[in-house]
């Protein structure tokens, strides 16, 4: 049998506009990532990056992408250690072709790691936007049914989007696994629907509540915050507050632009490429999304601004009525058993209660 090889689009650093283009096996992308991993490390900007797949004229846009031949996932935030992470990986992708490695900001106590999963066949933009979360939610299912970790929406399920090759330091690891091709045609139409209890979509629905402060003061909050303090994660934190707070509109992303335009590091082209891409490239009701309260707690540690908590102190009842509430739940009897975890509902509750939160800060 013919060894399948993979295009891979390989760039200098982060700044840079002109890919490499190399067709590789499963062997010779070990090999190349331990040569890549062996350089001295400066900065985390300056690391070759890599865009699993083939671009026109090396152009960093979806639009400019001719195929995806390997999916990549980010894993963060996870919970527990790095050890506990690489046995989770290990057991997910056991019968699965894939190469694993700590990223540059990864620690033993902090994790955080990068999985190359390898496919039968090359996959458009489009392909890979659906077959990369349907894996996702197939093969690393804890991340989506707790708060254990989560996958990086942005990174993982972006077709354009650049990943940093392996660095050797402190805490250095990886994993590697030649087995089974996954087939792509069992995930483009497959169709997954989320468990979850009334409380966690309660919970959910709580979450993906925008903060209740105006426009004014995100842009005050954005005009504190200098775009050239941050880094790729930092910025990516503020698209992921602002496409939650105004749900994904047009509004959210010219707001993230107009910031990021400022930026003197990049050209305006790729500031506009990458926007783009980064912002649509995310889903709205997400189970634990990042939200505008992020960057202005960052803002508070930078700039010290004032937090606004305002909560009215009254003693609550211990109960509210079923019948108070808009969306209730029934037996066949047509006898009210409890309520549905809605948005008109968690409304009621507050103003039931008297309470009226605007916050600037993640308690």
């Amino acid at each position: 049998m013919q060894t399948p090889k993979y295009k891979i689009s390989f760039f200098e650093n982060c700044y840079s506009n002109t890919a490499t283009e190399k067709e590789l096996s499963f062997d010779e992308i070990l090999d190349y990532f331990r040569k890549a991993a062996r350089r001295e490390f400066v900065v985390k900007e300056q690391l070759e990056a890599m865009i699993c797949g083939t671009l026109k004229e090396g152009k960093r846009t979806t639009e400019s992408l001719t195929c995806r031949s390997i999916i990549t996932y980010d894993i963060d935030y996870y919970k527990h250690n790095l050890d506990m992470l690489l046995d989770y990986v290990k057991e997910c992708l056991k019968d699965n072709t894939y190469i694993c490695y700590t990223t540059a900001s990864s620690t033993f106590d902090k994790p955080r790691v990068r999985i190359l999963v390898f496919v039968n066949k090359t996959m458009t933009a489009q392909e890979y936007r659906l077959v990369s979360l349907n894996v996702a939610k197939t093969l690393f299912k804890e991340f989506f049914n707790s708060d254990v970790g989560k996958i990086d929406e942005v990174a993982s399920y972006s077709p354009c989007y650049l990943m940093y090759l392996p660095i050797i330091r402190e805490g250095f690891k990886t994993l590697k696994n030649d087995s089974e091709l996954l087939d792509i045609s069992d995930y483009l139409n497959l169709e997954i629907k989320e468990e979850t209890t009334e409380i966690q979509e309660f919970v959910k629905t709580a979450k993906n509540t925008p903060l209740s402060i105006s426009d004014d003061r995100v842009r005050e909050v954005l005009a504190k915050y200098n775009v050239e303090d941050t880094d790729r994660d930092s910025w990516l934190k503020v698209c992921q507050g602002l496409h939650h707070q105004y749900k994904g509109s047009e509004e959210g992303y010219k707001l993230f632009l107009e910031w990021s335009l400022t930026d003197t590091r990049f050209s305006e082209d790729k500031i506009r490429a990458d926007t783009k891409t980064a912002y649509y490239s995310l889903k709205s009701n997400r189970s634990n999304p990042i939200t505008f309260a992020s960057t202005i707690s960052v803002v508070n540690d930078k700039k010290k601004l004032p937090v606004k908590v305002s909560v009215e102190n009254k003693e609550l009842p211990k109960s509210i009525n079923y019948n108070y509430f808009v969306h209730t739940k029934e037996n066949k009897k047509g006898e009210i058993t409890g309520i549905k975890s809605t948005y008109e509902n968690f409304e009621i509750m507050c103003k039931y209660y008297k309470i009226e939160v605007a916050y600037d800060k993640i308690g």
